[in-house]
């Protein structure tokens, strides 16, 4: 049974480091998990025509749920 409980622990899923909310037109918003922004903008760009701008928090540690960056459609990376 201890085994079993370690075994568990163990195998937990590793959390992503950001979460990204990106404004996709006048009226929809799409929500990401990434570890990677250039990525995740360059899939972001190819995906959705009509991005207008992404905003990325931490999801991890003592910066949890703060910004991190800023893309912009015109602006590009802003970084906080």
């Amino acid at each position: 049974m201890i085994i079993l409980i370690k075994i568990l622990i163990m195998e937990k899923k590793a959390k992503k480091k950001y979460i990204c909310i990106a404004k996709i037109n006048s009226y929809e918003c799409v929500k990401y998990r990434t570890n990677d922004i250039n990525k995740c903008v360059n899939f972001l760009r190819s995906k959705f025509a009509g991005l207008r701008f992404a905003n990325f928090y931490y999801n991890t540690g003592i910066n949890k749920r703060s910004i991190y960056a800023t893309w912009g459609k015109i602006k590009g990376f802003e970084f906080n």
